[in-house]
C-alpha cells in the first residue's frame, strides 16, 4: 500500500485567492508536483494534480498564472479546465478531464488526501 500525503489550504486564504497550489513532492519518476485547490463558481472548494491532460507537464508554475478567467489554464499548451469538475472544454486535450482529487472540509481547512 502506498503512503498517503495529506496537504491542507486555510479556507480564508482559498477565498481570498481563489487558486491555491500545495506541495512538491516528487511523483514515482523524481518530477516534482503540486496540488491545484481552488474555489469553483459556487464557492465549492476542488482539488486537481497540477499536470496538463495533454501532455503531462504543469498547469503552471504559480497559482496566478493557472487561474485565469474562472478556469484552469495550461500555459503551455493553452488547454483550458472547468473549475467544477476539471473538465478540457477548449486545447489540444478537449473532452478529457483533471483527475478530481478527494477533499474535507475540516473547521478552517480544507484537506486534500493524495495516494503517492
Amino acid at each position: 500500500m502506498r503512503p498517503l500525503s495529506e496537504y491542507v489550504v486555510e479556507l480564508s486564504r482559498l477565498a481570498s485567492e481563489r487558486c491555491v497550489l500545495v506541495g512538491d513532492d516528487q511523483n514515482d519518476f523524481g518530477r516534482a508536483y503540486q496540488i491545484i485547490v481552488v474555489l469553483d463558481e459556487n464557492d465549492v472548494p476542488r482539488a486537481y494534480r497540477n499536470e496538463c491532460e495533454h501532455i503531462a507537464v504543469p498547469l503552471g508554475l504559480f497559482a496566478d498564472s493557472i487561474y485565469v478567467a474562472s478556469s484552469l489554464l495550461c500555459a503551455t499548451h493553452g488547454a483550458r479546465y472547468r473549475l467544477d469538475d476539471g473538465y478540457c472544454y477548449e486545447g489540444p486535450c478537449l473532452g478529457q478531464s483533471l483527475g478530481p482529487l478527494p477533499i474535507v472540509i475540516e473547521g478552517s481547512q480544507v484537506r486534500v488526501l493524495v495516494d503517492e
